[in-house]
């Protein structure tokens, strides 16, 4: 893997600093500023990582020390917190209504299912990853939300400086100022795509998009694809660190990203998270509360 130098000269992009992750992976962070300037560098990453593997990438609203699976940063013993989720992941297996949803009849079933999971919101060992980065822009433009009144239901709200600080000259955090885009490379896989799933040496790579059929409408609004470390290789929560996959950050000013991103319906938070009422999957889920019964462990709602 060819992590992005620091003296790279790229018009409309500057080498802003280093992050180090916990790992001690250290990732150059540029700062771009136009839209041209991003499809260069995003070609140029993926040009320079071209005998290694695919470049994916990340949206989000800070940056973090690691990039773990959401299950993982919930305690310390991977085997005691995979628990609940490999019971419910044989649930959805053992279902017949599911099974024919979900179009299940190979030996990757339980890894569509936990991709499929993921995507509705129930922690697991996979990590959110894209191949079109305006995906991974809006990601990091907006921002998920608990709604004040019911606690269980989320939403997304556009992220917008606070013009305010500006006109006063008060001190703006760089939270409030940027959002990230992370590259990730993925060493090609030894076997051809099956279903959507790729093993590699030590990644499972699915393509939500051809691992599940179109009645589950979110995977393919966003163009998802999910990736873990092999679960055999892990023996604490820091192995399903992904963190030293990073090979390039990219920060950028969220009214920049908004205006290249525009106000098309393709970018609502209503196309990128389709109600039930459109995503026929998400109201299948949505309906079986007799699976999703451990707390913390439900399909998570949105307004």
């Amino acid at each position: 893997m060819k992590v992005i130098k620091p003296n790279l000269r790229i018009h409309d992009t500057k080498y802003v600093s280093t992050h180090q992750f916990n790992c001690g992976h250290e990732v150059p962070i540029y700062e771009v500023y136009s839209c041209f300037a991003l499809n260069q560098i995003l070609g140029h990453v993926k040009f320079n990582n071209r005998q290694y593997g695919n470049v994916y990438y990340r949206g989000e609203c800070d940056l973090y020390p690691t990039l773990k699976p959401s299950l993982m940063r919930r305690g310390s013993n991977p085997h005691n917190l995979s628990q609940k989720l490999t019971t419910i992941i044989n649930r959805v297996a053992n279902d017949e209504f599911l099974q024919s949803t979900l179009k299940l009849n190979n030996n990757n079933s339980k890894h569509i299912i936990e991709a499929m999971l993921q995507h509705y919101g129930v922690p697991t060992r996979n990590i959110d990853l894209v191949d079109n980065h305006w995906v991974a822009l809006w990601m990091g433009l907006f921002k998920c939300n608990h709604h004040k009144a019911i606690e269980e239901y989320f939403y997304y709200s556009q992220r917008v400086i606070p013009y305010s600080k500006l006109a006063t000259g008060e001190h703006i955090d760089d939270k409030e100022l940027y959002q990230y885009v992370l590259l990730v490379a993925l060493p090609y896989a030894e076997c051809s795509l099956h279903d959507g799933v790729r093993h590699g040496r030590d990644f499972v790579e699915i393509d939500l998009r051809q691992a599940l059929p179109s009645i589950f409408v979110r995977p393919h609004a966003q163009h998802g694809i999910v990736v873990k470390r092999k679960p055999e290789e892990c023996t604490s929560c820091d192995d399903y660190d992904l963190a030293s996959q990073v090979c390039a950050i990219f920060r950028i000013r969220v009214d920049c990203s908004a205006e290249w991103l525009g106000h098309g319906k393709m970018l609502t938070p209503q196309n990128m998270f389709p109600p039930p009422a459109y995503d026929g999957g998400y109201d299948r889920l949505l309906k079986r509360t007799d699976i999703f019964k451990e707390k913390g462990y439900s399909i998570i709602k949105y307004v």
